[in-house]
C-alpha cells in the first residue's frame, strides 16, 4: 500500500525519468544515424548557408523546390540551430524534441479524453514502445514530429468543441499549417479524425446542424493546408507511379508489429511480438469489461469512434499503394497509425489499474530492452558516422565531393552527407534533391542521371558527361568500405578511372573511408 502511494505521488517523476531512458541512445553516441537523417540534415545545412550566411553558391547547384510546402519542418529547425551548434548537436536537438513531445503530447491527448484518472495517467504509459518506431530509424523525420503535433491538433480540437472564437480559431489554424508543414499524411489523417469524432457526436446527439457547423470550422481552419495540398498533388512531379505490398507481407506486417521493428527484423521481432500480444491482452480484458461493467460500455459508446477509424486504417492499410505520388512507405505509416489508434482506445475506455499494471509491465519491459538495443546498435553506428565524417577536414570549402558507397549495411545509405554539414560542400549523393524536399538539382544537372549509378551498390560511373554537361568539376571522390579483392567488370572500370584521375590523400583509421583528391594537370 505504501508503495503505491508513493508511486502515485511521484508518479510524473517516474514519468520522466521513463523518458530519459529513452532518451539514452540519442544523448550516449556522438551521432544517431538513421538511413534518411544524414540527408535531411545536409539539407538543413545547405538552407543555413542559403538564408543566413547568404552564400550564392548554393545556387549554382541547387534551386528552392516551390512545388512543395510539405517536407519543410525538420529541415527549417535544422537551418536555424545550425546557428549556434555544431552538426551533431543539431541532430539530437530535433531527435530530443521529438521523443519529448511524442509522450507529453500523447499523455495529454489521453487525459484529455479520459479524465485525470489514475487510470488515465498509467495507460498514458502505453506510447513508449512507439518512440523507437520504424519510420523515425528510418529518418522520416518530417512524418515523425507530425504526429505529436497532430496529438496537440487533436487535443485543441477537443477541448474547443463548440466554444469557438476569433482566438481558438487562428491557434488552430496555425496548428493545422504546421501540421501541414510536416507531412501531407498527417495532415489528411487529421482531418479523417475530426470528421469521425464530429460525425459520432452528431448521431448520438441527433444534432445535424452542429454537425455541418462544425464541418464549417474544421474547413476553415484547415484551409491552407487543403489549398497547399491541392497545390503539391497537381503539380507533383513524382507522377501518378504506384507500387502495391503483398497481401502476404501486409498480413506479417500487423501480426509482426513491424512498426517497432528498426535495424534487424530477426533480433526485434520477438519483443514485438511479446509487445502486440499484451495489446491483445488489454482488448479482451476491454471486452470482458464491457459485458460485466456498466462504466465500460458507456465508456466503449462514448469512444468507439476509435474503432471505427482504426478499422478504416486497416482498409487503408490493405488498399492504398506503399508508393503513391513521389512518396514510399505508406503501407508502414498506416500500420503505425493503426497501432496508435488502438492505444488510444484502450487508454480512454477506462481499465482499472489493477488491469493495466501486468500487461503494462511486460510492455515497457521489452521496450526498455529495445532502447538497450538500440543504445548499443547506435554506437557502432555512431562511430561509423564520425569516420565518414572526418573526410570533410581534407576537403576544400565549396568544393565537389563524389561519394562511392560499397557497404552491405542498408542504413549506410546516406553515411556521406555527414560530410558536408560543419562546411559548405556540394556531396553528389543527395537523393533529396531529387524528389518533393525544399531543395532540387538544377534543370538538367541531376548528377544521378549523368554519372551513373553512383547511388548503388558496386558503381558503375563516368565523370566526363557531368562535367561537360554542368561545367561543376568534381574535385573528390570518396569509396566506402571498397573491398580491394572486387574484380568485377564496375569495380575494375572505376578503379581504372580514379586512379587515372584523382590521388589518395586520406584513408580513415578504420580504413574505411578513402579519400582521393583530383589530379591537377599542367
Amino acid at each position: 500500500m505504501k508503495t503505491s502511494q508513493f508511486f502515485w505521488k511521484n508518479e510524473k517523476y517516474f514519468f520522466g525519468i521513463l523518458i530519459l531512458l529513452f532518451l539514452i541512445p540519442v544523448i550516449v553516441s556522438k551521432f544517431f544515424p538513421t538511413m534518411d537523417g544524414p540527408a535531411h540534415l545536409y539539407n538543413g545545412h545547405l538552407l543555413n548557408q542559403l538564408w543566413f550566411h547568404g552564400s550564392p553558391e548554393v545556387f549554382q547547384f541547387f534551386d528552392v523546390n516551390t512545388h512543395t510546402e510539405t517536407n519543410w519542418i525538420n529541415h527549417i529547425w535544422f537551418a536555424f540551430m545550425f546557428n549556434f551548434f555544431p552538426a551533431f548537436i543539431v541532430e539530437k536537438s530535433f531527435l530530443i524534441l521529438y521523443i519529448v513531445t511524442l509522450v507529453y503530447s500523447f499523455r495529454r491527448l489521453i487525459i484529455t479524453l479520459a479524465g485525470t484518472s489514475k487510470q488515465a495517467f498509467l495507460a498514458s504509459y502505453l506510447i513508449f514502445p512507439f518512440v523507437y518506431s520504424f519510420p523515425f530509424c528510418m529518418g522520416f523525420f518530417n512524418f515523425c514530429i507530425g504526429i505529436p503535433i497532430l496529438f496537440v491538433c487533436v487535443t485543441f480540437w477537443v477541448n474547443t468543441a463548440n466554444k469557438w472564437n476569433a482566438y481558438r480559431i487562428i491557434m488552430l489554424l496555425f496548428l493545422t499549417s504546421l501540421l501541414y508543414l510536416t507531412h501531407l499524411f498527417n495532415f489528411l489523417f487529421f482531418g479523417l479524425i475530426i470528421f469521425i469524432f464530429e460525425a459520432k457526436s452528431a448521431i448520438n446527439s441527433k444534432e445535424i446542424k452542429s454537425f455541418f457547423r462544425q464541418l464549417l470550422f474544421l474547413f476553415i481552419t484547415t484551409l491552407p493546408g487543403i489549398l497547399f495540398t491541392s497545390r503539391f498533388v497537381f503539380s507533383n512531379n513524382g507522377g501518378f507511379v504506384t507500387k502495391y505490398l503483398s497481401t502476404t507481407d501486409l498480413i506479417k506486417g500487423l501480426t509482426d508489429m513491424s512498426p517497432l521493428i528498426t535495424l534487424s527484423y530477426n533480433k526485434e521481432k520477438t519483443f514485438s511480438q511479446i509487445i502486440l500480444f499484451c495489446v491483445v491482452i488489454l482488448i479482451l480484458i476491454v471486452v470482458y469489461n464491457i459485458f460485466k461493467d456498466q462504466q465500460t460500455k458507456k465508456n466503449f459508446k462514448s469512444n468507439s469512434f476509435w474503432l471505427i477509424i482504426a478499422f478504416l486504417m486497416l482498409i487503408l492499410y490493405f488498399t492504398v499503394p506503399d508508393w503513391m505520388l513521389s512518396g514510399g512507405g505508406i503501407s508502414i505509416r498506416l500500420a503505425l497509425f493503426f497501432f496508435l489508434i488502438i492505444i488510444i482506445w484502450i487508454a480512454t475506455i477506462g481499465l482499472s489499474v489493477k488491469q493495466l499494471f501486468f500487461p503494462l509491465s511486460i510492455i515497457l519491459g521489452s521496450a526498455l530492452y529495445l532502447v538497450y538495443y538500440h543504445t548499443v546498435e547506435t554506437k557502432t553506428l555512431s562511430e561509423d558516422a564520425a569516420e565518414m565524417a572526418s573526410a570533410a577536414n581534407y576537403i576544400e570549402e565549396g568544393k565537389t565531393l563524389l561519394p562511392l558507397n560499397y557497404s552491405q549495411n542498408w542504413l549506410h545509405s546516406n553515411y556521406s552527407n555527414y560530410i558536408g554539414t560543419e562546411k559548405f560542400i556540394v556531396v553528389l549523393d543527395n537523393y533529396e534533391a531529387t524528389t518533393a524536399f525544399p531543395l532540387l538539382w538544377k534543370k538538367n544537372e541531376n548528377p544521378y542521371d549523368l554519372i551513373g549509378n553512383f547511388g548503388n551498390l558496386n558503381p558503375c560511373i563516368t565523370i566526363e558527361k557531368y562535367e561537360k554537361q554542368t561545367g561543376h568539376r568534381i574535385d573528390y571522390i570518396t569509396r566506402w568500405c571498397f573491398n580491394k579483392e572486387s574484380k568485377d567488370s564496375c569495380s575494375t572500370e572505376t578503379e581504372r578511372l580514379i586512379l587515372q584521375n584523382f590521388e589518395l590523400i586520406y584513408t580513415s583509421t578504420y580504413k574505411k573511408l578513402e579519400l582521393f583528391k583530383r589530379k591537377y594537370k599542367n
